[in-house]
């Protein structure tokens, strides 16, 4: 297969022989994203500005936070997330500003914004941004490189969560003539690894029983936590 700058990153997650390439790739994204907010970015306004206003969501705060590479960067950026905050909260909702009711429009709008926010990390919109064009290139892969439904067939699948998005940029990619047996192919694949996948935490389950501690785990020992990525994503 020819290796490309678009399709590099997606082959080379085929090649680690995961639970869900998607998920490889979605790791690799968050660790370059938090390496980029922890960087020079801190100094560009623009970004600032925009960091004032959505902040992060939880799951980036605590990874930024973790990451310990730029503990400076990163309370800059929360100082000034924190003034425009309180900013906020002056201008919409101090009890000067409720107007002549409990829960007028303006408080409304506040908490609205607040709920918006929520979902207006840059890292998960940008990360989100990546994995849509990550599944694209699999369906490119599948219809431009012969050699790819075989590494596809020879794959675990993908996690339950991600294989949506699989279908999703198939069906956008894909004339409905190939869409149809790229579907089929994705499917039979996902059934096949989640059967194997049930089987797995089964026997791990198994395993707990005096009568079987002697026999073998098999590829079972780290089941658990390998069936809850496949579920959910890692």
């Amino acid at each position: 297969m020819k290796y490309q700058i678009d399709t590099i990153p997606v082959l080379k997650a085929y090649e680690k022989a995961v639970e869900c390439p998607i998920c490889n790739l979605k790791e690799k994204a968050e660790e370059a994203g938090i390496r980029y907010y922890l960087g020079h970015s801190v100094m560009v306004p623009e970004i600032r500005i925009k960091l004032n206003e959505t902040g992060f969501c939880k799951s980036h705060f605590t990874a930024l936070l973790n990451a310990e590479d730029s503990r400076l960067g990163l309370a800059l950026m929360t100082h000034t997330r924190m003034l425009k905050v309180c900013q906020d909260m002056k201008k919409e909702l101090s009890p000067g500003s409720l107007g002549g009711g409990y829960f007028d429009k303006k408080t409304k709008k506040l908490i609205e914004k607040i709920e918006k926010t929520e979902k207006s990390c840059p890292l998960c919109i940008e990360i989100s941004q990546t994995l849509l064009r990550y599944s694209a290139t699999i369906a490119w892969l599948w219809d431009n490189e012969p050699d790819f439904p075989e590494v596809l067939l020879n794959s675990k699948g993908f996690c339950h969560t991600h294989l949506p998005l699989i279908f999703a940029t198939g069906a956008d990619m894909l004339t409905r003539k190939k869409y149809t047996e790229y579907y089929q192919q994705i499917y039979n694949l996902q059934t096949r690894e989640m059967n194997r996948m049930a089987e797995e935490i089964e026997w791990n389950t198994k395993k707990f029983d005096t009568t079987n501690k002697d026999a073998s785990w098999g590829t079972s020992r780290d089941a658990l936590p390998r069936a809850i990525g496949k579920l959910i994503g890692s």
